[in-house]
């Protein structure tokens, strides 16, 4: 990567990939010249898909936008993205509520990484109310997800939450 080249870090979880983290990737990838979307491992966490099929989920998702690359990642952050040579990690906002946690988690990443910067993007209208937590729960009970997630995403959540007496 050239020194010119502005590459930022898309952290999560990602469990599943829902409308609002592929909006975030979109307009990230309109501002940046590259966006790693990083799934996250995190230790105390199993998670309803695996990372690889998390990251295989993201992949068949963030295929429109040729600078965004899917990466796994685990421990802090600040040390991945310097390791990665990226000094922005895009979050997004889904409302105020958000913010005391983001900016926490932005100030701690600033002093281990000086250089790391953080971006926030606010939520679209229309994607404030999308979660993975709230795609999971209603994959669940077999609600339809056409508004929460892509197909491929709501086929694989019907998969694992396969209700007895439904197809």
């Amino acid at each position: 990567m050239t020194a010119s080249r502005r590459r930022a870090l898309y952290p999560g979880s990602f469990d599943p990939v829902t409308y609002g983290h592929l909006d975030v990737v979109a307009r990230a990838a309109a501002l940046f010249d590259e966006v790693l979307v990083v799934v996250m491992q995190h230790p105390d966490k199993s998670g309803c898909f695996s990372v690889p099929e998390r990251v295989r989920l993201l992949e068949a998702c963030v295929s429109p936008w040729p600078a965004v690359r899917v990466a796994t990642g685990s421990g802090l952050v600040a040390r991945y993205a310097q390791e990665a040579a990226a000094h922005v990690v895009v979050r997004g906002l889904r409302g105020a509520h958000d913010l005391p946690a983001e900016a926490s988690m932005s100030w701690m990443n600033r002093r281990l990484n000086p250089n790391l910067e953080t971006v926030y993007l606010a939520a679209a209208p229309e994607w404030v109310h999308v979660s993975s937590s709230r795609a999971r729960e209603l994959a669940r009970y077999g609600a339809p997800l056409d508004a929460l997630v892509p197909d491929v995403v709501a086929r694989a959540l019907a998969d694992k939450f396969l209700v007895e007496g439904r197809p």
